[in-house]
């Protein structure tokens, strides 16, 4: 169709500002009264099908006589609509501003304009499931942003494939969907859809969270090098968030909305609007950092140093199940440090030794208020208990060092068992080298 062309004896085409696979949408004139249109005109040359063209003019019929009944400010308006030489026209508002999909080619929106603008989609949405419609082709494309680059007003476009629960005429009752057909584009698909189920508010909901976290990263989450890969994707792969979103107040909003199973999304767009609403979106939001709140912080991180010292005790702690525990700080006890020499000891601290010794917090207070020497720490090398002394100069030398006495019954009936223990061991190793003796002086025998 040519531009300055006459449509439905009042629209004055000027310039085409978009097209589909089935239409043209032109950018019009009202010739009376000056007003600015867009008018979708319904294209079918390409066709050759009858079943196919009367598909596509039913849905382009269906189409209009949905947003004639959505009746939204978030949601393009229907104007006028009739016939032009056989050919289907619908005329709309035409909204001064540019696609979410031309926006984010400039770059991502910060968190605080992103909920702005989800605000007003969930709003649009939130009317046509009131009225029994599923979107079920939410993208960029279908979004228009109009007006303040950081206050704009949005309108939800394009109802072509919409879904319709809750038929009011014998357009909207008549399936147009054949069985096993996939509908939609296919990277904001929902699991549900793709597997053959119908489409239903929480599909609308599983594209609203991939289309934050498009804001908000301007690019694609889930996109495979065709068709196929994308929709297994979203079947059998989870969404991997970059950083700064996953961390973002928005980062676990997103994860709910895009969770495989549909039961486990949010339970309505007005449950999300609601949330989306009390979210309090701050300077260090904007700016994608991590903020306290309801949002998925990552695990402890540990410092250089403390990163080498968990990875050593891991590593030497190969058969280990118990999990790493870093080591109570204390300024009285420390644990034993035990050098085993095949006694068999049991590896245990100062503290459980210490137990029958223990004060309740009324003797311990009493005892703080008297001055007293810190007690050593507990070393026991080669099962020989001995204090070590803090003074260097008050400690003799090793050769004149002597065990003293251990007034903790646990710590003296170690002490006894050990030379038994020591002895056991020494035994048991020489009956083996008996019985080892033994035997080869048999098979020497029976060799001759």
């Amino acid at each position: 169709m040519d531009e300055g062309r006459l449509l439905l004896g009042r629209y004055e085409t000027q310039s085409l500002i978009g097209e589909g696979g089935y239409g043209k949408v032109y950018k019009a004139r009202q010739t009376s009264t000056g007003q600015w249109v867009a008018v979708k005109v319904l294209s079918l040359d390409h066709i050759k099908s009858r079943k196919r063209l009367d598909e596509v003019n039913a849905r382009f019929q269906r189409e209009m006589e949905l947003v004639a009944r959505l009746r939204h400010p978030n949601i393009v308006t229907l104007i006028d609509s009739g016939l032009e030489e056989e050919t289907r026209i619908m005329v709309m508002e035409y909204v001064d501003g540019e696609n979410l999909q031309q926006r984010l080619a400039r770059g991502p929106l910060d968190i605080a304009l992103t909920r702005r603008v989800f605000l007003q989609i969930l709003d649009a949405l939130a009317e046509a499931h009131a009225k029994g419609v599923i979107h079920r082709d939410l993208k960029p494309g279908n979004i228009m942003l109009s007006g303040r680059e950081n206050r704009p007003t949005v309108k939800v476009l394009d109802f072509g494939i919409a879904r319709v629960c809750a038929p009011v005429s014998e357009t909207e009752a008549r399936p147009l969907t054949q069985q096993g057909a996939v509908l939609g584009t296919p990277s904001y698909l929902a699991p549900e859809i793709v597997l053959g189920k119908p489409a239903s508010a929480a599909s609308d909901l599983y594209a609203i969270g991939l289309l934050m976290a498009e804001c908000l990263a301007a690019r694609r989450m889930i996109e495979g090098e065709n068709s196929v890969q994308t929709f297994m994707k979203h079947v059998h792969e989870p969404l991997v968030l970059p950083e700064h979103i996953a961390n973002s107040v928005l980062g676990p909003v997103i994860e709910r909305a895009c969770a495989k199973d549909p039961a486990q999304r949010f339970a309505s767009v007005d449950e999300l609007h609601d949330l989306l609403d009390e979210l309090d979106c701050s300077e260090a939001e904007r700016l994608g950092r991590p903020q306290s709140g309801p949002s998925v912080l990552p695990e402890k991180r540990h410092e250089p140093e403390e990163e080498l010292a968990f990875a050593s005790t891991q590593a030497m702690r190969p058969f280990s199940n118990e999990p790493h525990r870093e080591t109570p700080k204390s300024p009285e006890r420390t644990p034993i440090a035990r050098h085993d020499s095949g006694a068999g000891f049991c590896a245990t601290s100062a503290l459980e030794l210490d137990k029958p010794q223990r004060k309740t917090s009324s003797e311990t207070s009493k005892s703080n208020d008297e001055e007293q020497p810190p007690s050593a720490p507990i070393v026991l090398l080669n099962n020989k208990p001995e204090r070590a002394q803090r003074s260097a100069a008050a400690d003799p030398s090793p050769g004149d060092r002597k065990p003293r006495a251990s007034s903790n019954p646990q710590l003296r009936e170690l002490e006894a068992r050990a030379p038994t223990v020591q002895t056991n061991a020494r035994i048991r190793v020489l009956t083996l080298i008996l019985l080892i003796l033994i035997v080869l002086v048999v098979l020497l025998f029976s060799l001759r």
